[in-house]
């Protein structure tokens, strides 16, 4: 009998999308996609659970990420967002600080936000980074925030201090003429943004990888912990059975000649009619 092909994870995405285009060719539809119905169907008929489906698609939406203001080219904050299909334990989440302080190598301090839950680092008095755990109606939205406008300033003034004396000094002691004074100038600061711009950004892209860094480990942990739970209740049953299997194993058996002469005796002993 031949041996059933099995398709990898390309393969997979490509025939599936490929599906859907066809469906909605057929039934003449503009666009095409599958809705989140539709996606569930497609999880039963494979084997997996539609709620984590459901879940799956819920997270995708909270992943885009939040891009504040933009300063030189770069967002001045950054926000990410995930969520948790069920409510966090207070073990669970001291785990999930532990993390964040491993992470940001600092302490930190915690505090609640009504019925959520949140840890807050500042810097300088100022809030750089926070995480945020707010309860909903099937699970928790954990959101992990960086703030670094301060940062942005401080890169243009740092370049900036040292491009306005280099401008004086070109007015004052460079023997060319006035228009070739300002032109020099001009590529002076054209020249000092380009490098504060070009700084900045590496700064928040890097910063960036942070957050989503800090959002899939604390998530992680929120996830794993949740799994060892449910893994530790399905076991329970199979944990008793297993050692009263043990207990009827370690008894002895029955011995057949005790059994046979014991049988004897209770024959003789019947009165004879």
């Amino acid at each position: 009998m031949p041996k059933e092909r099995l398709y990898r994870d390309e393969e997979i995405n490509a025939v599936l999308k490929r599906a859907a285009e066809i469906h909605h060719i057929e039934n003449q539809q503009d666009a095409w996609g599958l809705t989140i119905e539709e996606l569930e169907q497609v999880a039963v008929e494979t084997g997996i659970d539609p709620g984590a489906v459901r879940a799956a698609a819920h997270e995708l939406e909270l992943r885009k990420p939040d891009k504040g203001y933009h300063f030189l080219g770069a967002p001045t904050s950054i926000a990410l967002e995930r969520f948790v299909d069920a409510d966090v334990t207070t073990s669970q989440w001291d785990s999930a600080v532990a993390e964040l302080r491993r992470i940001y190598r600092a302490r930190g301090h915690e505090d609640y936000a009504g019925v959520g839950r949140e840890w807050v680092l500042r810097e300088w008095g100022s809030e750089r980074a926070r995480a945020s755990l707010i309860p909903e109606e099937d699970g928790s939205r954990l959101r992990v925030t960086h703030e670094h406008a301060d940062y942005a300033w401080a890169f243009y003034g740092g370049i900036a201090s040292t491009a306005i004396p280099l401008i004086l000094l070109e007015f004052l002691f460079l023997p060319v003429g006035l228009f070739w004074k300002f032109a020099i100038a001009l590529l002076v600061l054209v020249t000092v943004h380009a490098v504060a711009s070009t700084s900045f950004r590496l700064y928040a892209r890097s910063k960036e990888r942070k957050t989503q860094d800090a959002l899939d480990r604390v998530g992680a942990i929120l996830d794993s912990d949740r799994s060892r739970e449910r893994n530790r209740d399905s076991a329970a049953p199979h944990e008793v059975g297993s050692q009263t299997d043990r207990l009827i194993d370690g008894l002895p058996e029955p011995d057949s000649t005790d059994s046979d002469e014991s049988h004897a005796r209770e024959v003789r002993a019947r009165p004879r009619t």
